[in-house]
C-alpha cells in the first residue's frame, strides 16, 4: 500500500484519523466494495459510508474538521480507484446509505484498466 498524498490534506492525512481512514479504505474487501458500487452506477463511497460513520464518525466530528475529513475521504477514494482503472464521471451523486456522507462521486471503469496494487 502506497502512502496517501494530496497537498490539500497534508496535515489531516498525517493525523491518526487520517492514517486509519487510509488503512481502512485500502482493505481488499473495501476496495472491492468501492469498485462494485461503481459498476452498479452508485457513488463509490456509498458502499462504505455506514461503516465509516460507525467507525470514525464521532471521532471526526470531535476534531472540529469533519468537512475537511469528508473531502479527504473523497480524495482518498479517488486515488484508490484511479490506480485501479476507474475514472470519475460525476460528482455530487446522492448516497443511498448512511447519514454521515451524503454525496459522492460516480466512477466508471476505464477501457485500458489501471495500475493494480
Amino acid at each position: 500500500m502506497i502512502d496517501f498524498y494530496d497537498p490539500r490534506f497534508f496535515k489531516l492525512a498525517k493525523s491518526d484519523e487520517g492514517k486509519e481512514l487510509w488503512e481502512f479504505l485500502n482493505r481488499p474487501e473495501v476496495i472491492e466494495s468501492l469498485k462494485e458500487a461503481s459498476r452498479y452506477q452508485r457513488a463509490a463511497v456509498d458502499a462504505v459510508t455506514e461503516e465509516i460513520e460507525q467507525t470514525f464518525g464521532e471521532r471526526l466530528i470531535a476534531t472540529g474538521k469533519v468537512l475537511q475529513y469528508k473531502r479527504m475521504i473523497g480524495a482518498m477514494i479517488y486515488s484508490i480507484l484511479l490506480t485501479r482503472g476507474f475514472e470519475p464521471v460525476r460528482s455530487g451523486v446522492r448516497c443511498v446509505r448512511g447519514t454521515f456522507l451524503i454525496t459522492g462521486t460516480l466512477y466508471k471503469e476505464q477501457e485500458t484498466g489501471g495500475v493494480e496494487q
